[in-house]
């Protein structure tokens, strides 16, 4: 008996030793699937990662080109604007020297007006405090200068 119990105890043992064999050799199969299936995945974050730095690259790259156009352009804005304000300042004092030298103009001719009107009234005046003369002396009247037509 000693020997069928022992015959059976190996049977028992190869048969566990042969179902382990066999469930190592699956899972060795299924670890070795789930390795190639983290290498795949792993290649595809990779390139996806790739994909994206060179997108991006590209985007900066454009944007970069697009931010030192406008920087240019700021420039050369900014230089149009200085010329321009340049001349309205320059206008602006072309005018007030014109304005300024027509007022000048206009306030000696008003001075003249004035010398010129205060000349006929002092005339006029003095002619209103000259006595009437007499229709009666005809000869008199026609020595006297007839006064200027004033304009």
């Amino acid at each position: 008996m000693k020997k069928t119990a022992i015959l059976t105890m190996m049977f028992s043992m190869l048969i566990v030793t042969f179902c382990l064999n066999c469930y190592a050799d699956d899972l060795s199969g299924q670890i070795s699937a789930l390795e190639q299936k983290a290498g795949r995945i792993q290649n595809q974050i990779n390139q996806a990662q790739q994909q994206t730095d060179l997108a991006v690259d590209q985007q900066i790259k454009s944007l970069t080109g697009s931010v030192d156009s406008l920087v240019k352009q700021r420039v050369q804005l900014d230089a149009y604007i200085s010329k321009l304000e340049s001349q309205i300042n320059e206008l602006k004092k072309n005018a007030q020297a014109d304005l300024s030298r027509q007022v000048k103009s206009y306030n000696e001719e008003l001075g003249t007006v004035k010398q010129q009107l205060s000349g006929l009234l002092a005339k006029k005046s003095a002619q209103a405090s000259q006595p009437v003369p007499n229709p009666e002396t005809p000869a008199q009247s026609a020595t006297t200068p007839a006064p200027a037509p004033v304009n």
